[in-house]
């Protein structure tokens, strides 16, 4: 069976002949997300990674002058993504809740604090659920082009069977790729982290372009599958 190259996932951006333009413009934006309105850049630009590693044409590296058709697209999975998030929020609403009540009642310390955490060992499980299933909630997406294919639970749960073991190297490596970018970050003063943060999406997008192209429809399939916005 095929397996992933990894090799190739942590080096391929470099591999690009405009790869500064095109990541000093993702690091700029990935700056701004602090503003919340360019994040649906970013993902976009993700998913432009994703689609073209499953094809087997990771480079050159999407361009970035369409930004409203990266914005458009982006947007409907930020909208799923956000979705994915909301019982963070009630688990954050009602631990804020709770410790309000222990302010307010002192005799019952000990059962506020047990529930306390309760709700961080609920947000830390439910957070490690959302790293685990978005990313093939993010392939069924742009398999459909639609919100509605990112809630198809039964079809993503078949793609992350088909290896297991793959699937689960597709998050670690991302994983490991983001505590690169931390540790550049680290040492620079937060002066890369912008940029070496955005290195580590397009790591992480291609490795599950590659997972997608192995245990999905050949790669000269996609172009017909795969419904751009």
């Amino acid at each position: 069976m095929a397996s992933l190259d990894i090799g190739r996932a942590f080096r391929f951006t470099f591999d690009d002949a405009n790869w500064v333009v095109k990541v000093l413009i993702g690091g700029v934006i990935s700056l701004l997300s602090f503003f919340l309105i360019p994040i649906p850049l970013l993902v976009g630009y993700y998913l432009e990674v994703v689609e073209q590693t499953a094809r087997g044409q990771d480079l050159p590296l999407p361009e970035w002058g369409d930004m409203g058709r990266l914005f458009r697209r982006g947007l409907t999975a930020t909208v799923g993504y956000l979705a994915y998030t909301l019982p963070l929020v009630l688990f954050v609403c009602c631990l804020f809740l709770v410790m309000t009540m222990a302010g307010d009642n002192e005799g019952a310390a000990g059962a506020v604090g047990l529930l306390v955490l309760c709700f961080y060992c609920l947000m830390f499980l439910y957070a490690i659920f959302l790293a685990f299933w978005l990313p093939a909630a993010t392939v069924r997406y742009l398999e459909t082009g639609q919100l509605s294919g990112m809630f198809q639970f039964g079809t993503i749960w078949r793609f992350v069977q088909r290896n297991m073991g793959q699937y689960l190297a597709v998050i670690l490596l991302y994983l490991g790729a983001s505590v690169v970018a931390t540790v550049v970050g680290t040492f620079t003063c937060g002066l890369l982290s912008p940029w070496a943060s955005f290195w580590s999406y397009l790591v992480g997008g291609n490795l599950l372009g590659q997972y997608w192209r192995l245990h999905s429809p050949p790669a000269d399939d996609l172009a017909a599958v795969v419904t751009t916005a």
